[in-house]
């Protein structure tokens, strides 16, 4: 799964995540990949200093962009938007798509000039486990 899918995937798990639960069940999930990320990239204090804000900013302009292709999608498949209005609806689902990839193609360079090819490719990782776990998890709830 490419990692554009896999942010998608986490932001909606937490979508839904947040439909079923309080605001502050959303904090622990945070709380959770922050952990995770901090312990599988080991992190030196200086790295991390600089690090959480790009993370942050990274995370902020990328949840916003999922946001707005989730309600697009969700009103063509909920019948909210006219039928002659789903092929328009479509292109700007690419559209943020494409938007989305140029996020992250930004962010790379800003990652590597903080942590090492190595540790960025471990917060690749790290960043699909904890989509999986967050499937089992919803999976296990029925």
């Amino acid at each position: 799964m490419g990692f554009n899918r896999l942010i998608g995937l986490v932001v909606l798990l937490l979508s839904v995540q947040a439909g079923w639960a309080q605001k502050s069940n959303q904090d622990k999930i945070h709380a959770m990949k922050i952990g995770m990320i901090t312990e599988n990239l080991q992190l030196s204090s200086d790295q991390a200093e600089k690090f959480w804000p790009v993370y942050h900013a990274y995370e902020a302009e990328r949840v916003a962009v999922i946001r707005q292709m989730r309600k697009l999608q969700k009103q063509i498949s909920h019948n909210e938007i006219a039928q002659s209005e789903v092929v328009k609806a479509e292109e700007q689902i690419l559209n943020l798509k494409n938007q989305e990839s140029d996020i992250i193609r930004s962010y790379r360079p800003k990652f590597l000039r903080v942590i090492s090819s190595d540790q960025y490719a471990s917060l690749l990782k790290t960043e699909r486990q904890f989509h999986d776990m967050l499937v089992q998890r919803l999976k296990s709830r029925g």
